[in-house]
């Protein structure tokens, strides 16, 4: 994806009251040791999805409901489960290695993002991103894999685990 398309994605987020029917994947750059490329992901899959486990980074399933976003104000939002991408922190402060969790709506501090340029997804007033682990494991079988996802630094941390394509 080119700069113009984060552009557009990054006013959105801006926005409080832009909403998108088109749902979208959020899949990171580099393909790292994933041919399929990874995703942000819920947890588990059909009847074993664990909806109210950290998200994590997954192979990419196309056109799974538990890996399609939507932008509603400066917020993603799964659809399919109505709720947001939400970063957990106590007290309204995140750390390097928050969790990413899937909330209520609320439109709350914890619940504003933004995407830059660069493709970064940051916590708004913050200076982190959402960044894969730089650990990979076998998920359900040799051709799915699965990485941590978790808030990073963004200026320390490698591009490649932090930049990410809506798809």
């Amino acid at each position: 994806m080119n700069k113009f398309f984060y552009a557009i994605l990054a006013s959105l987020l801006m926005t409080t009251s832009a909403y998108s029917a088109d749902t979208f994947m959020l899949k990171l750059a580099d393909q790292l040791d994933e041919p399929e490329f990874y995703c942000l992901d819920v947890a588990g899959w059909g009847d074993h999805l664990k909806i109210d486990d950290p998200v994590q980074v997954h192979t990419c399933k196309p056109d799974s409901p538990d890996q399609e976003f939507v932008v509603e104000g400066s917020t993603l939002k799964m659809p399919e489960y109505n709720r947001c991408l939400t970063v957990s922190a106590s007290g309204n402060m995140a750390l390097p290695g928050s969790a990413l969790m899937l909330r209520e709506c609320d439109g709350g501090t914890m619940q504003n993002l933004k995407i830059l340029s660069s493709g970064q997804i940051m916590l708004n007033n913050s200076n982190l991103c959402l960044a894969a682990g730089s650990t990979s494991l076998e998920a359900s079988g040799p051709s799915h894999m699965w990485r941590v996802a978790s808030l990073q630094p963004c200026e320390s941390t490698d591009k490649k685990f932090t930049t990410w394509k809506a798809q």
